[in-house]
């Protein structure tokens, strides 16, 4: 369910060398160490206490609010800090001391302080959770109050502070103001449910004032978890009930006490570093034992006493630290998640850079969201926290079937996803991982951390993720996020559930507004398509096929069917509701439902149940509300799944994954993805042998491989490097024999290129002496039209010949590329060509900066000499008019044979100007009277082709009227025929009408009317870009 991510970070408690915001006599004093720490109920705030001084920080945003450093006077008066004790509403908390003193604070919001939330436009990104900031506080000494018979410990109440005193062990209640409730004080020998033995005075105690159960342990090491009941009369204002839950030995005491309110689990840590953990009845009158949690640290290290204990909100996850011996992680049922643990020996130490929580704690808990473990070593020389964070799995908050189907893991600010469908090759790192990190949008996270939904579709291509309001979705194909708007993004939050429904997402949501409670389905547009009002909030929501299974918070189950109709909309219908609450036991210890379809039995509706880890089977017989049967299949199990029927021919099951009774131990082997290729040495060993027709039949067989290619190159490679040492022809040598055997195959010029390519190049004239000379092999290239390997033959001629060899092939290439349409070869040989001149330019000018400094130097000896001075640029021009003439008569050929948007393309991709060249043609044909043989009607009819246009239909003038605007009829003369105006007479008479050559239009099809092409489009060189 969690997984560490990294190591962990430091919170440093002392102030910046060279800084000045604090006085020197309040700067951090090296021999302070820090003695306690301890998070607010809401895990938003945090006191960490040395000696003498007290730090309250603030968890998200991560820094310190406030620092109190107190004075010599009261610490010879009233001891040194010791531990704190918070108010729920963190508006308050007690710092004790080891003299028994209480020192109250209040935590004031500081109106005219300095802010520290952020503008609402800034020009950087908030963190997570940081978006709000935090304001200004001011942490106020209160008051000091002693208690005459001491205190040893306490915990915070709304209304008042539970202490517990050491000289005459006793439970004293006290207001927040500083008064003492004389009236509920009592004594722990006035308790019923304690016997004589255990009286001594409590070490340890905790409380859930939520269902009112209180916890401790005693200095005897027996543990006990109570309950004050609450009487509206006079006579008795509360009555305590108890009982024993773990009796400490004399080598076995127990040291602290937690207690698990969502799955009513307590958990006893001891002196000898055992956790024993007990289930408790739903009344709080029965314990029984669940199961024992151990670390092994090695046949030479024990551990020492259980130091502290803290549960993750949502109870699935329990963290514990030792005296000395670091910390671990377990699930709630006993599966063990982390453990800090040394391979290495103790001489080793010393030069490591290891933590110090490695060797023993003194206090952690879990940040909100327990994404962050806070954690602070019993190391006398530390002067940091540290923090550790973690990965967490889907099954970490809903233990539903579409959250173990999902190979996902979630950050504090990514999501990381596993792609099956990679090979798991990296050429840069061979132990190449198949996790993708994606992240999170630092916008949705500002304002809605932490995540507490995530849902994979099941093709694992779209990811949605929900955190306090609304949800962002990921689409793995496109690599993009989808948010809502801020406005639409606030007035939702997702509360009870978050799946799929093939590619539509199911959100059980509540309005911010109005608080009612809805199921909402969304497209991947985040378009909302159907919205379902529900009475109550939705605790857990599961999907199986095309039923939706809601448990409700007034433990109603109700079923829905869902169905995807046509233009994207949904059927979504209410099937039944029953109600569950006598069944599953408390509503939030329910962990996963699962709803399975029986058509063909007689009981209608079966229902899986996962609740407090008992795997059960809920069945209604008959479709009756009231018969019906529970099976009990398991318990201590924290998920499963369940088998669709006919999947890979099992059979209808389900497994179920919890505590194991069995114990054995695995060898643990890190695997790579690693591959070795060994065709090449088997057919190196047949043509060795003279065997050339079993090497063909050999190697044919794997000629549908993608690796099939390169196992013909390093065959050829490995011959060649074998070979290079000796001279060209040597008896007994095979290369001739491999090029005969590799000319068998359609893509020996390929082989030979890339071989070529990737061999060095004193290896190239031993390969070519055999295989061919490279123009020989690049003009093979040209007639066979392989104008991919032309280009590799050319890189390779550029190597071993002059310039101009390369300067004649790269413009006969260029050529043949533009005669097959090959746009994009045409335009890297353009850029190859460019670059190529460019690089005899600036060896021309070198080599005539060093002829004149020559002739310089010698002109006082022989001033006769004369330079024939040849001008490096008047060749590079030449060769540029070249080039240019001949994208010129391409760019003519292909308006000569009407091919509009192959010029297009041409001209797009070669950055050239058809605009202007199709005006300067214009005006080139306009100037040439004999020039009238452009077949209008075949450019007509080949424009449509090319472009894929219809073609006009064939209809009569009398079809194609244009509507007139009504107008009021007037009379006119009998036979009335308006005459035209003059300047059109004049106009039909100067020019004839154009006629077209329609028997070449005929025999295509009809199109509609519409499929015209505007005469514009044509000067537009921007319209080709579309075109293309």
């Amino acid at each position: 369910m969690l997984f560490p991510d990294g190591t962990a970070k430091k919170l440093a408690m002392r102030t910046p060398t060279g800084s000045n915001f604090e006085p020197d006599d309040w700067r951090y004093d090296a021999g302070d160490k820090i003695v306690s720490m301890q998070p607010s109920f809401d895990r938003q705030l945090a006191v960490v206490v040395t000696t003498k001084s007290l730090y309250l920080w603030s968890m998200r945003p991560l820094l310190v609010l406030a620092k109190c450093l107190r004075s010599e006077v009261t610490l010879r008066e009233d001891g040194s800090n010791v531990s704190i004790v918070w108010k729920p509403d963190s508006s308050m908390f007690i710092v004790l001391t080891d003299k028994g003193l209480l020192h109250f604070y209040e935590v004031l919001q500081v109106g005219d302080g300095m802010d520290l939330s952020f503008r609402q436009e800034h020009h950087f990104i908030s963190g997570s959770g940081e978006d709000s900031g935090r304001q200004s506080v001011s942490v106020n000494f209160k008051m000091a109050l002693e208690i005459n018979t001491g205190v040893r410990c306490g915990v915070g109440l709304s209304d008042e502070v539970l202490l517990c005193t050491q000289d005459s062990p006793s439970i004293l209640f006290l207001a927040w103001s500083g008064i003492v409730n004389e009236f509920d004080t009592v004594a722990l020998e006035d308790l019923d449910f304690l016997d004589d033995s255990a009286t001594s005075p409590i070490k340890n105690m905790s409380v859930n004032e939520e269902i009112g159960l209180f916890s401790w342990i005693n200095e005897a090491g027996d543990a006990y978890i109570a309950r004050r009941d609450q009487f509206e009369g006079d006579e008795d204002d509360g009555n305590w009930t108890g009982l024993c839950v773990h009796r400490g030995s004399t080598s076995c005491l127990a040291s602290l006490i937690s207690f698990n309110e969502r799955f009513y689990q307590v958990a006893i840590g001891d002196t000898s570093g055992r956790v024993v953990i007990y289930s408790v009845s739903e009344n709080f009158k029965e314990v029984t034992f669940s199961h024992e949690l151990t670390v092994d640290l090695g046949p030479s290290k024990s551990l020492n006493a259980v130091n502290s204990m803290d549960w993750t909100q949502n109870g699935r996850i329990l963290a514990v630290g030792w005296k000395h011996g670091g910390l671990a992680i377990w699930s709630v049922f006993g599966k063990l998640v982390f453990q800090t643990k040394l391979d290495v020996v103790e001489d080793d130490l010393n030069v490591l850079n290891i933590d110090n929580y490695f060797f023993g704690v003194r206090n952690l808990f879990w940040c909100d969201g327990a994404f962050e473990l806070v954690i602070l070593s019993t190391s006398d020389t530390e002067k940091d926290i540290a923090v550790l964070k973690f990965l967490q799995s889907p099954l970490f908050h809903k233990a539903s079937m579409e959250n173990i189907s999902s190979s996902i893991l979630v950050g504090d600010e990514c999501v990381l996803i596993r792609n099956p469908d990679s090979d798991g090759f990296d050429a840069v790192n061979l132990e190449w991982s198949n996790w993708d990190s994606i992240q999170v949008p630092a916008t949705y996270l500002a304002t809605n951390w932490p995540i507490q939904y995530t849902a994979v579709n099941s093709a694992g291509k779209l990811i949605a993720v929900a955190g306090k309001h609304g949800f962002a979705l990921y689409n793995v194909s496109n690599n993009r996020w989808k948010l809502f708007g801020i406005a639409q993004e606030e007035s939702f939050s997702v509360n009870g559930g978050l799946l799929w429904f093939e590619d539509y997402i199911v959100a059980a949501v509540k309005e911010c507004k109005s608080s009612m409670f809805q199921i909402r389905i969304f497209n991947c547009d985040l378009r909302c398509l159907h919205t379902e009002a529900v009475p109550e909030a939705v605790h857990s929501m599961s999907r199986t096929g095309f039923t939706i299974l809601c448990l409700m918070n007034n433990s109603v189950l109700s079923q829905y069917s869902i169905c995807n109709l046509d233009n994207d909309s949904i059927l979504f219908t209410l099937n039944s509701q029953k109600m569950i609450r006598d069944i599953v036991g408390p509503l939030q210890s329910v962990q996963s439902l699962l709803w399975i379809d029986t058509p063909n039995s007689k009981v209608q509706q079966k229902i899986i149940i996962l609740s407090m880890g008992k795997l059960s089977l809920l069945q209604w017989i008959d479709g009756s509300e009231d018969k019906w049967e529970h099976i009990v299949f398991d318990t201590k199990i924290e998920c499963f799944w369940f088998s669709q029927p006919n999947l890979h021919g099992l059979k209808t099951s389900f497994c179920a994954y919890g505590q194991l009774t069995m114990q054995f131990v695995l060898m643990i082997y890190h695997f790579i993805h690693c591959s070795q290729l060994l065709l090449d040495s088997i057919l190196q060993h047949y043509l060795s042998q003279g065997s050339q027709d079993v090497a063909f039949q050999f190697i044919s067989n794997f000629e549908g491989y993608r690796y099939f290619s390169h196992s013909l190159e390093m065959l050829l490679h490995k011959v060649i490097e074998k070979e290079a040492g000796s001279k060209f022809v040597i008896d007994g040598g095979i290369l001739p024999v491999v090029v005969t055997f590799l000319k068998q195959f359609g893509n020996f010029l390929d082989i030979v290129a890339n071989c070529a390519r990737k061999s060095d190049i004193s290896l190239w004239e031993h390969l070519f002496h055999v295989v061919g000379q490279p123009q020989a092999l690049l003009q093979e290239c040209l007639d066979m039209k392989y104008l991919a390997t032309a280009t590799s033959y050319l890189i390779i001629l550029q190597t071993l010949d002059q310039n101009s060899v390369s300067v004649a092939y790269a413009k006969a290439l260029l050529q043949k590329s533009l005669d097959l349409s090959d746009w994009k070869t045409a335009k890297e040989l353009l850029r190859f060509y460019k670059s190529l001149m460019a690089f005899i330019f600036s060896s021309f000018i070198r080599s005539e900066n060093m002829t004149k400094s020559l002739v310089h130097s010698f002109s006082g000896t022989n001033p006769g000499v004369l330079l024939l001075e040849v001008s490096p640029a008047s060749v590079c021009q030449s060769s540029d008019l070249d080039l240019e003439l001949l994208l010129h008569h391409h760019s003519q050929k292909l308006l000569a044979e009407y091919k509009v948007r192959a010029l297009g393309q041409f001209s797009v991709l070669l950055s050239r100007s058809l605009g202007s060249y199709l005006k300067s043609e214009r005006k080139r044909r306009s100037r040439d009277p004999t020039n009238h043989d452009f077949d209008w009607s075949f450019a007509f009819a080949t424009s449509h082709v090319q472009f894929n246009l219809a073609y006009p239909d064939h209809y009569g003038v009398d079809q194609h009227q244009t509507k007139m605007p009504y107008r009021r009829r007037q009379s006119l003369p009998l036979n009335f025929k308006p005459a035209p105006p003059a300047s059109v007479i004049a106009m039909a008479k100067k020019h004839s009408p154009l006629s077209l050559d329609m028997s070449k239009v005929t025999c295509l099809p009809v199109g509609p009317k519409s499929a015209h092409l505007d005469e514009s489009s044509i000067e537009n060189e921007s319209n080709f870009n579309e075109i293309k």
